[in-house]
């Protein structure tokens, strides 16, 4: 079973397949996260060790930065984060839960990382 925070970009009926997948879920409107900006989310999804999931690709900024500022302060061991996913825009609900469950049983780790999916190139990690 997985943990996932869901923002406000990403469609809410991901959540509810997800629960019925066994995952343990939360939405943005679950959490008072509606109208939150996307370093909230990040900070939230990482404080409750929960996997963000959205379709928003700002998150790749945000990640790098979460890499390099903490080590540019010298913050040792780096700050980790529960991992973030990022869904094809495109995507009709259940193929998004499919490609997600596929990348849980990948056994890839999730941790500190962040996974894109690219159509023909599946998941990618575009920064480590």
């Amino acid at each position: 079973m997985a943990r996932f925070h869901i923002d406000q970009n990403t469609p809410r009926d991901l959540a509810t397949l997800l629960r019925q997948h066994g995952h343990d879920v939360v939405t943005a409107r679950d959490v008072g996260m509606a109208t939150a900006f996307d370093a909230e989310h990040l900070l939230s999804a990482a404080k409750t060790g929960r996997t963000l999931i959205t379709r928003d690709k700002d998150y790749i900024e945000l990640h790098v930065a979460w890499r390099q500022w903490a080590g540019a302060w010298g913050v040792t061991p780096l700050p980790e984060h529960a991992g973030i996913l990022i869904i094809d825009s495109h995507w009709p609900v259940p193929t998004a839960a499919r490609e997600i469950a596929q990348l849980l049983q990948s056994g890839r780790s999730l941790t500190s990382y962040l996974y894109r999916y690219v159509p023909g190139h599946q998941w990618v990690q575009p920064y480590p």
